[in-house]
């Protein structure tokens, strides 16, 4: 989990990088980004999907795919496979990390 600081830059980042690019942060896209940053390490798309149903904050799947499928397009996720669940295993990725995980934007 990121701090309340690095969350904010991380999608201020998130919202210029979409920009640069013609895609608009919309309100369900931050929602879903919002609920990426407030998670522990990575994720599959499933959980962020029912972890937002499971907090009245509901978007369809469809919308979930097609925003991790954004992110990981311009460059802020990145994905892995997990053979065993067979599973796609999304990462935060940007050149900040490293300094966002220590809780330092």
């Amino acid at each position: 989990m990121l701090s309340e600081k690095s969350a904010q830059y991380f999608v201020a980042l998130a919202e210029s990088t979409l920009a640069s690019q013609d895609i608009t942060l919309t309100a369900k896209k931050k929602r879903i980004l919002e609920e990426i940053l407030n998670g522990h390490g990575s994720f599959d798309a499933e959980s962020v999907y029912l972890r937002l149903c499971n907090q009245g904050r509901c978007v369809s799947r469809s919308t979930v795919y097609n925003t991790l499928a954004v992110l990981v397009r311009v460059g802020l996720l990145i994905i892995s496979h997990d053979p065993q669940r067979k599973l796609q295993i999304y990462h935060l990725q940007c050149q900040s990390i490293t300094l966002l995980t220590r809780g330092q934007p």
